[in-house]
Formats: C-alpha cells, structure tokens, sequence
C-alpha cells in the first residue's frame, strides 16, 4: 500500500505544471466551443419542434398584410403609410 502511494507521489511529481496549464486552457477553450455548438444545436431542435399554428398564423398575418398593400382604395392607403 504504501508503495503505491510512494510511485504516486513520484509520478505527480514528474508531472510538468506547464503541460497541465496548456492542456487545462485547450480543454478550457474546447469546453466553450462545445457549449455553444450544444446551446445552437438545442435551440434550433426547440425551434423545429414548435408547434406550426403560431408560424401558420404569422405568415397568414403578413400575407394579409402584403394583400392590403397591394390592394387599391383607402386600406391600401392605410397599410402602406402613404396618405392624402
């Protein structure tokens, strides 16, 4: 037992505390890069799994609008902001 303790200790010590701050800072830098490819990755599978009701709703919404655009008359006048 306590020789393994004693190799151990040995080895640690051999141990090179630049090579652990290297490598902590690549793991660190590694760490962020697959946080954000994780946080993307999880918000576009929340955006595909939206129910379609509210996307539905929203392009009938700006193809009723785009329709009063292009219509003649008063509400034409209304939507597009140009007035007498």
């Amino acid at each position: 037992m306590w020789r393994q303790i004693h190799d151990e200790l040995h080895r640690r010590a051999r141990v090179s505390i630049d090579e652990l701050q290297t490598s902590i800072e690549r793991l660190a830098a590694q760490l962020h890069t697959t946080t954000i490819d994780l946080i993307d990755n999880r918000a576009w599978m929340f955006q595909a799994r939206a129910p379609l009701f509210p996307k539905q709703a929203l392009i009938g919404w700006l193809d009723t609008i785009r329709k009063i655009g292009k219509a003649p008359g008063s509400g034409a006048a209304v939507a597009g902001g140009s007035g007498p």
